[in-house]
């Protein structure tokens, strides 16, 4: 646990420059609109670090025991990210039925934050732990 809490303090910075910018963005481009965004991009934000914290977890419970991580860990934790934002844009779609290309932008620019994080992250800790 103690490993996963340094890195994830980095993301919650990440995450937390990010969502405003994504804020701010929307507002510029549909104005006083964009600003139903904010409750989306919050819980999205939560979404991301909540899930990179359990995949985080599992990372090191898995290198700890094998000494490496198989590439079956790397495609599931992929695709696991990018069924739940594709649920989550479909979600958004019909209960919302407005605004849905800037969710789907604010949603995959926090998805492409949190995925270069985690794989570089990882790549770096497997690195680490084979020397």
């Amino acid at each position: 646990m103690k490993k996963v809490i340094a890195p994830l303090s980095v993301l919650a910075v990440l995450l937390c420059l990010f969502s405003p910018a994504l804020l701010y963005v929307d507002q510029l481009l549909v104005g006083r609109e964009g600003l139903r965004q904010m409750p989306w991009i919050i819980a999205m934000a939560v979404f991301f670090f909540t899930y990179t914290f359990c995949s985080l977890l599992i990372f090191h419970k898995s290198l700890q025991k094998k000494g490496t991580v198989t590439p079956a860990y790397y495609m599931g934790d992929k695709a696991i990210r990018f069924l739940v934002c594709a649920v989550s844009v479909a979600v958004y779609g019909f209960a919302v039925r407005d605004g849905i290309l800037p969710f789907a932008v604010n949603l995959f620019v926090l998805y492409l934050v949190t995925m270069l994080f985690t794989n570089i992250y990882c790549i770096r800790q497997e690195k680490k732990y084979k020397k």
